[in-house]
């Protein structure tokens, strides 16, 4: 068993958005064993992505889900 990470949304904007430390990212993706993500990632990460690219907030929604599924990411729940 590999590790587990936390994928918070630096690392999903660097990704999606073809920035320039994107394979870092993809390299500790690839090294998980599971990678976890939040929420309040997902608001964060479409909010940035619709931002700096310039989409509306619906295809920055899918960009998101389809890095959720082609990452093999999942989303749990915030708890106190």
């Amino acid at each position: 068993m590999g590790p587990v990470i936390f994928v918070d949304t630096s690392a999903v904007v660097a990704v999606v958005a073809h920035e320039v430390d994107r394979s870092d990212f993809i390299e500790g993706l690839l090294a998980a064993h599971r990678r976890l993500s939040s929420p309040v990632v997902r608001l964060e990460a479409c909010m940035a992505l619709a931002r700096l690219l310039d989409l509306s907030v619906k295809v920055a929604r899918q960009r998101y889900e389809k890095f959720l599924s082609k990452a093999d990411v999942e989303e749990i729940p915030v708890t106190a």
